[in-house]
């Protein structure tokens, strides 16, 4: 927000390098740490780090100048003073087909991503069945090993891949690639397979899909990024959880359900990626705002 377009996409993966190697760091420790301690004492330890987010925040706002949390704005054009407000933001929301472009992708994501993680934890339980320390090592294992992936991925530059690809190719590529995703592990019902799956989709959406939404926002007007992203993110992405969820609760073990379901996604999916990422290139060529 506080970036000019290229700035910006050079910027992120500089700091998801970090965050991923902080992920791999913070699930090994978790299944390391939950052989020893009682889950109440693990809660503890996380809800005292969580404590410290608000000074490494103020930090942050008391070490960036001033002028330099100004948000980007097309050529010649000044942030709007905008009553804030939970109405306004919905009915911005709601009459830009930008912003409901993203709200699609992000919840596309989300749904079939629920859909693939409760399958994979029914696949555990069917596997290792009533042994919790079993079914923490799976758990530990797939934070350690998608968080490995993503880190990976930006380090041998995937990213670069991306930009080369251009926005366009970059969105589109996640639901092609979570559609082919769907169909394997969805004919080969096993947990193994599963796992591999799990470890593809998130790793895949960290490296790709992760910096390609953010870029989205890159054009928009500060009145759209801070009034929208609240909906789109958190509503968009909690509500698509629990789409999710419900589709997996109706459609129960039936994988041809499951399969078709994921793929109708994937289709729409695409075909928001295609409408955004030509709005965007088009707005950050001309050095303009979409909304």
């Amino acid at each position: 927000d506080t970036t000019t377009p290229e700035a910006g996409k050079k910027a992120f993966y500089i700091t998801a390098t970090f965050a991923q190697a902080g992920a791999i760091i913070g699930s090994w420790a978790t299944g390391a740490i939950a052989r020893s301690l009682s889950v109440p004492q693990v809660l503890f330890a996380a809800a005292a780090a969580i404590a410290l987010i608000p000074a490494m925040v103020a930090f942050i706002m008391w070490f960036i100048p001033k002028d330099e949390l100004a948000g980007y704005q097309a050529k010649g054009g000044e942030a709007k003073k905008t009553k804030p407000g939970f109405v306004e933001g919905f009915k911005l929301f709601l009459s830009e087909p930008y912003l409901l472009g993203i709200f699609i992708w992000v919840s596309a994501f989300e749904v079939i991503a629920t859909v693939f993680d409760l399958q994979f934890k029914v696949l555990i339980m069917r596997e290792v069945g009533d042994n919790a320390a079993e079914f923490a090592r799976w758990t530990s294992d797939f934070g350690v090993m998608v968080s490995t992936l993503a880190l990976i991925s930006l380090l041998l530059g995937i990213g670069n891949i991306g930009r080369r690809l251009g926005l366009t190719l970059s969105l589109v590529i996640l639901p092609i690639l979570m559609a082919v995703n769907a169909f394997v592990m969805f004919v080969s019902p096993v947990v193994q397979v599963a796992f591999w799956v799990m470890v593809a989709s998130k790793g895949i959406n960290y490296a790709f899909g992760q910096p390609s939404k953010e870029q989205l926002y890159i054009p928009t007007s500060r009145e759209a990024r801070y009034k929208s992203k609240a909906w789109v993110d958190s509503f968009g992405s909690r509500g698509s959880k629990a789409m999710g969820s419900l589709i997996k609760g109706f459609a129960g073990g039936s994988a041809a359900l499951l399969l078709g379901t994921a793929i109708g996604i994937s289709a729409i999916w695409v075909v928001a990626s295609l409408y955004l990422g030509k709005k965007a290139t088009e707005a950050v060529a001309n050095n303009e705002v979409v909304c």
